[in-house]
């Protein structure tokens, strides 16, 4: 005898509330984003209009057009091209040479085991905890005792700035280039060795050329970094006529008497340039290596 099956309904969740959530979503988001993108946008239109006025006291101003560019681009008062040559030698020695010391670290916590190996990398990565500004008073004592030795890697050199400025960074791009080369198959390390190849050829030919983009990411953060430190060079380099961009703007508006807020918005449109072209002509790279790099740690 045939036994009736009753067949239920499935009931189907209405989709409309889903609908309904991202209508919702999309509609607070897009406001959220203008607000932010207005934030973030203010700073640079506020700059480039100042930069147009003479501004010697907050409130009261007059429009000059470029004159605040050409005072800055010729007179002898202001000197911001050797600022910005200063800055730019700094910055670009500065990176190479941390891009390096990072690599060789990164490559051997990477693929080398040893004593020590994890709690060398914590202590990197606790040292970068401390603010750079906790050790100012060391670096001015220990620059102006190398001054009496060698003056060129003394107090007032920008080699002396560069020595400080070669361990600032150390620990964190080891960690970002660590994880990148972590992400690198090791069976490519094993196939170069059987072909005969080291340490030093695995490294240089196979390593760094399959870690361009973390290398371009490292470069760029230690370049922009580095082109707009203020506090290390403030004080290692108080000359106004021989120091970096950023203390030379920032001396324009720190005296409370004389403030050039219209020189100083202008110097900082025209130091931009450098940093926005670096990063056009790395953008592809900056975005491949950021992403890829934090897979591992």
């Amino acid at each position: 005898m045939a036994v009736p099956v009753n067949i239920g309904v499935v009931a189907v969740a209405p989709r409309s509330g889903r609908r309904t959530d991202a209508r919702v979503a999309s509609g607070f988001l897009a406001p959220s984003m203008l607000g932010l993108l207005a934030f973030t946008a203010f700073p640079i239109f506020a700059s480039l209009l100042l930069g147009f006025y003479n501004w010697p006291v907050i409130g009261t101003y007059t429009f000059t057009g470029l004159k605040n560019y050409q005072t800055l681009l010729t007179s002898d008062q202001y000197p911001f091209l050797r600022w910005i040559k200063n800055s730019l030698i700094l910055a670009t020695v500065n990176s190479a040479f941390a891009l390096l010391m990072g690599a060789c670290a990164a490559y051997a916590f990477s693929r080398m085991r040893f004593a020590g190996r994890r709690m060398g990398m914590l202590g990197l990565m606790l040292v970068q905890m401390f603010p750079a500004v906790l050790g100012i008073t060391a670096v001015y004592y220990l620059l102006s005792r190398i001054a009496d030795v060698f003056p060129t890697f003394g107090i007032g050199s920008i080699w002396g700035t560069l020595l400080i400025y070669l361990g600032g960074a150390l620990g964190v791009n080891t960690f970002l280039m660590k994880g990148y080369f972590d992400t690198i198959p090791v069976d490519l390390d094993e196939s170069a060795r059987i072909d005969g190849a080291g340490h030093f050829r695995v490294f240089a030919d196979l390593i760094m050329r399959l870690a361009l983009p973390i290398l371009v990411v490292v470069f760029f953060v230690s370049f922009q970094s580095t082109f707009n430190e203020l506090p290390i060079a403030q004080v290692t380099l108080s000359d106004q006529q021989d120091t970096t961009a950023a203390v030379g703007l920032n001396s324009l508006v720190s005296n409370p008497l004389i403030q050039e807020w219209g020189l100083m918005a202008a110097g900082g449109v025209m130091m931009s340039i450098p940093l926005f072209t670096l990063f056009l002509l790395t953008q592809k790279s900056l975005v491949t290596g950021l992403t890829a790099g934090a897979v591992k740690g």
